[in-house]
Formats: structure tokens, C-alpha cells, sequence
């Protein structure tokens, strides 16, 4: 079972700096092993290891300002890789909805306002189709 350890928070919008350690006999961190890695929090149970390596969360510990995951593979991968395009969808969603208010703030591109409508559409639907 590998760990992950990281100081100070997770952020769930961006990669942060950690270390990937294999476990030794006695179940700790062998830190002889580390590999420095980019990490982003997708849920309360998910660590996505930069590009695109989601990990369940088994435990996580916090102490002296650092946080240690012990982190697994994914029992369902399909249910999770699912869970990640969730997120990214939900992002897609959101940059459409602000690019869609500054268009209709400069009151031009009524053709551009419906390809957004047709994306935003599309992006639901995507979201309504991802099993949870």
C-alpha cells in the first residue's frame, strides 16, 4: 500500500507538490522510496495523482503540518474515472456560464450565445449520464 505525503492543504483546483512512498515491513512510509509527484483532491475519497492516476484514499493522517494518505487502487475504476469527468464537466460549466455572462454583457454574438446554450446543454446531459 503506497502513501502520500503532503504538506499543507489539497487543493481541488490545482496540482500540488507531494511525495509517493511505498510502505516498508512495519507498514510506515518508507521514505528511501519516495518519488516527488502533483497531486489534486477530486473528492473526500479520491487523491488524483497528476496527469491522470485517481487513487482512493484509505486513511489520511494530519501531523506537524503535513498530511500522510495511505492510498489504494480504485475499486471501481469505471465509477471513478467517471467521477473525474464529473469534476472536469462541472468546470466546463462553469467557465460556459462566466463566458456566457461576459457575451451577453457586451449585448454581442447572439450566434455565439447559442453555441453556448448548445455546449451548456450538452454538458448536462454528459453529467446526467456519469452513474454515481
Amino acid at each position: 500500500m503506497p502513501f502520500v505525503i503532503v504538506d499543507g492543504v489539497v487543493a481541488a483546483d490545482r496540482g500540488v507538490p507531494a511525495v509517493l512512498c511505498q510502505a516498508n515491513l512495519l507498514g510506515q512510509p518508507d521514505r528511501r522510496s519516495r518519488v516527488p509527484i502533483l497531486i489534486r483532491r477530486v473528492s473526500e475519497q479520491v487523491l488524483l495523482i497528476l496527469p491522470d492516476d485517481p487513487r482512493e484514499i484509505i486513511s489520511a493522517i494530519h501531523e506537524n503540518g503535513s498530511t500522510k494518505f495511505a492510498v489504494g487502487p480504485t475499486r471501481n475504476r469505471m465509477a471513478l474515472a467517471a467521477s473525474v469527468q464529473l469534476a472536469r464537466l462541472t468546470k466546463l460549466a462553469e467557465l460556459l456560464d462566466q463566458t456566457g455572462r461576459i457575451l451577453r454583457a457586451l449585448e454581442s454574438g447572439e450566434s455565439v450565445l447559442e453555441h453556448h446554450a448548445a455546449l451548456s446543454d450538452w454538458a448536462r446531459k454528459q453529467q446526467d449520464c456519469i452513474p454515481e
